[in-house]
């Protein structure tokens, strides 16, 4: 898809969105999550798709393979091995959970049994935030709620994490094109992104603190290059579906927020990330030529969750401050821009 028609996508969809005419009142802040430790038991094949997630280990029949360590494992995604820690393990949304450990406690034929157990603290959003492009190995920094903050100081630290955390998702995305043979302008254009992303950081934490909220650094895991098919995977998900609705709300702010100081940055930043979700798109289809036909299945299907789980989080309604001042969607105007979205940009 050419960069020119994907911006005139964009800029129509949101044109098109009918304003709703009524609020409705709700409390500011949702709060998931409770402090301690969970563990998940699944079921991934040698490709690393999950098909098996649950509280409850899965019957094991006999002739499966003892238990081994899988924190130094290979990306199973790509040509098999043990499945890596946080491969198999990772938590998709904006939660507190981050793996601390996981073992593979059956290999049978093509599956691999494998226990993840997680740390989790308690996370507080502003209702109607939704995460941008997050990188691999990211957590969700603890966020304290303080209601003397107000809502908007709550949504403006909040964007401001949000876009911190991109930083090192763009870097990380740079680095891999590169180690797989990328085209040099894919490679720059990733290397670009995250030098926005520290515009953005810095100018929405400036925004927040003015306004008595705070920032907290994000914090990334490092890691090893993935394969190409677990690369198409996250840039599917984090970049064409997420990164490219969060350039649509940006877009809405620009046009929409009522506090000047923040409808100024917000045309900034919505030129930046109109162009990161141009990136999406084509480093899409560079990616998706080279994957066969069951990696092509597997990703379809996780575009699929992704738009769900987007519907899920545009079904709070953002306080009235949030709307008016920093100009966010009502949800049902959210709701309308990823249904028109999914019509129209994700459809294949």
């Amino acid at each position: 898809m050419r960069s020119a028609v994907l911006r005139k996508l964009l800029r129509g969809i949101v044109a098109s969105v009918v304003p709703a005419a009524s609020f409705v009142g709700c409390s500011d802040v949702e709060c998931s999550g409770q402090e301690g430790q969970s563990t998940h038991f699944r079921v991934v094949d040698d490709y690393g798709h999950i098909i098996y997630d649950s509280l409850s280990p899965p019957v094991i029949p006999d002739g499966g393979t003892g238990s081994v360590a899988s924190d130094a494992g290979t990306d199973a995604g790509a040509d098999g091995g043990t499945p890596n820690c946080e491969s198999s393990c990772g938590i998709f949304g904006c939660g507190g959970e981050y793996v601390r450990d996981c073992t593979v406690l059956a290999h049978i034929s093509n599956q691999w049994v494998v226990r993840c157990d997680y740390d989790i603290h308690p996370v507080c959003m502003p209702k109607g935030t939704v995460c941008g492009r997050r990188p691999a190995g990211w957590t969700q920094a603890r966020v304290e709620h303080r209601p003397s903050r107000g809502a908007l100081a709550a949504l403006l630290s909040q964007q401001a994490a949000l876009e911190a955390a991109s930083v090192p998702a763009f870097h990380a995305l740079a680095r891999e094109l590169e180690a797989h043979g990328a085209p040099r302008a894919l490679c720059l254009a990733a290397k670009r992104a995250a030098a926005d992303e520290v515009r953005h950081a810095r100018r929405m934490g400036d925004l927040a603190r003015q306004r008595g909220g705070s920032v907290n650094p994000p914090r990334v895991r490092g890691r090893r290059v993935r394969s190409l098919a677990r690369i198409a995977v996250d840039n599917r998900v984090e970049g064409c579906v997420r990164e490219t609705f969060g350039a649509m709300v940006a877009m809405w702010q620009a046009r929409e927020a009522k506090d000047p100081e923040i409808r100024a940055a917000m045309q900034r930043i919505a030129v930046d990330e109109l162009r990161h979700a141009v990136l999406a798109f084509r480093v899409a289809e560079w990616i998706e030529t080279r994957l066969d036909a069951k990696q092509l299945a597997h990703l379809e299907r996780a575009r699929k969750r992704a738009i769900a789980e987007l519907r899920r989080e545009v079904a709070w309604e953002p306080p009235r401050e949030m709307i008016t001042a920093a100009g966010l969607p009502t949800s049902n105007r959210a709701r309308k821009l990823v249904d028109r979205a999914a019509e129209v940009l994700w459809s294949a």
